[in-house]
């Protein structure tokens, strides 16, 4: 069986703001090779007829909430129309919330786990730091490319409580800091408020 194979004919729109235009594409293995302006002939490639189709980069999903998705047992089903509209990489932790970076040993913590959202009574939904999340995603992989946003909803909830304080003080606001700076250095890009 061959890895190379050859997109043909398609509509070339490359994501750079130039005018798309009809040419053919190589891949080996999971690289693109070339970019070909016109039909193109390569040996010992299997070809894939693109006529009437475009071919683009994958798009970015920048407000999603996958992250929360991989957990289900019919995971599949959730993000299978994503990929069927060409999003091959998401930005999770939206809105303030996501799945790690809770403080431990809080009553915040226990409601987050009783979560009845939670399709698949044996998955684990909730990590306490991102890089046991991290651990879990290279042991059970994904199929998409994530980025994250540490939720600073999430902190914050698990800092303060259910219920607000009359007063958020110094070392609120340090614990807080403490797990979204530990978000930021576990692989985070940057931090989300909802």
């Amino acid at each position: 069986m061959t890895n190379r194979y050859l997109l043909q004919n398609g509509l070339i729109v490359d994501g750079s703001g130039e005018k798309g235009y009809l040419g053919s594409i190589l891949i080996e293995g999971k690289r693109i090779r070339e970019v070909f302006r016109g039909q193109a002939s390569v040996p010992d490639s299997q070809v894939i007829d693109c006529v009437g189709k475009v071919i683009a980069p994958g798009f970015i999903d920048a407000h999603s909430h996958q992250d929360t998705l991989v957990f289900y047992q019919n995971e599949r089903a959730y993000t299978e129309p994503f990929i069927r509209q060409g999003i091959t990489t998401y930005v999770a932790g939206n809105c303030g919330h996501g799945v790690a970076g809770i403080e431990r040993g809080t009553p915040y913590w226990d409601k987050l786990v009783e979560d009845p959202s939670n399709k698949d009574p044996n998955a684990k939904m909730l990590f306490h730091t991102y890089d046991e999340y991290f651990s879990y995603l290279q042991k059970y992989g994904m199929r998409q490319n994530m980025a994250f946003l540490a939720p600073h909803g999430i902190a914050a909830g698990s800092v303060l409580g259910m219920e607000q304080p009359k007063r958020i003080t110094q070392d609120h606001k340090r614990r807080i800091r403490y797990l979204q700076e530990e978000a930021l250095d576990s692989g985070c890009r940057g931090i989300s408020f909802g």
